[in-house]
């Protein structure tokens, strides 16, 4: 909202809020401050989901859709997975109670 504010677009990472309701929030400084903002997600854009939605949703090739069932994987790689190199300190200059938002407080933690 303070990026809106200040009068710049936004591309953000998923996800964009902690809160549902915070969502609303965001809608209304983006369309007050007339700017755009974009959330990115993984993987819609690539083409072979492009072309899979023209040919069978858009082309009602597997006919009418009635129900959808999604699945979350959790991204759990990042739990497992060392810190990239150099991260296993706080970086210079990173505002980590910013980074933390409405959380509760946690020390540093590069997994994080």
């Amino acid at each position: 909202m303070a990026a809106c504010q200040a009068g710049k677009d936004l591309f953000v990472e998923k996800p964009l809020t902690l809160h549902p309701m915070e969502g609303h929030q965001i809608f209304r400084a983006v369309r007050q401050a007339g700017r755009i903002l974009q959330t990115g997600t993984q993987q819609r854009s690539y083409p072979h989901f492009i072309e899979a939605k023209e040919r069978f949703i858009d082309s009602g090739r597997i006919g009418r859709v009635t129900m959808v069932r999604t699945i979350w994987n959790g991204n759990l790689a990042y739990r497992i997975q060392p810190p990239p190199p150099g991260m296993e300190t706080k970086p210079a200059g990173l505002d980590w109670d910013v980074c933390q938002g409405r959380l509760r407080k946690a020390p540093w933690d590069p997994r994080r």
